[in-house]
């Protein structure tokens, strides 16, 4: 096994574990915030669940009422239709950052994975920039036991 894969297989080692720990926090960071949009979704859902079951028994109640019932009712649905575009626009929010957490996630596994590059391609540097200091000095004892 050469030096330069000595190298690397110990650097691999070394940033094995931390690159794992990154990797866990990252994903421990996103499912909870995660979990958190789910359950906001949900919440979300069952009220638009009951709003429409609210719409329902109005529509269904109309035909029942009398002309001012009629009215408040026709208020009520609207004042509904009101809220379902309010619950809409939480939605979109919603998407919007679990959007931005999953672009973030991936922007920091990316950034992980450039470090890692980066600090295997400065050892390698590192090492070739030291064996080649090395071997003028190995070059210049030859010559010497050759004089």
């Amino acid at each position: 096994m050469s030096i330069e894969e000595q190298i690397k297989t110990i650097v691999k080692q070394e940033l094995k574990e931390p690159l794992a720990e990154i990797e866990k926090s990252l994903k421990t960071s996103f499912r909870r915030e995660n979990g958190n949009l789910k359950a906001d979704l949900e919440a979300i859902a069952a009220q638009i669940g009951g709003l429409n079951a609210n719409l329902k028994d109005g529509i269904g109640a109309l035909s029942a009422q009398t002309k001012k019932e009629n009215i408040k009712v026709k208020e009520d649905i609207e004042a509904l239709t009101g809220q379902l575009a309010g619950l809409s626009e939480s939605i979109v929010a919603l998407t919007g950052r679990i959007e931005t957490l999953e672009e973030e996630l991936n922007n920091r596994w990316s950034l992980v994975v450039k470090l890692r590059k980066y600090t295997l391609d400065q050892l390698m540097s590192e090492y070739k920039r030291l064996t080649g200091t090395m071997r003028p000095e190995q070059e210049e004892t030859d010559e010497n036991v050759e004089i």
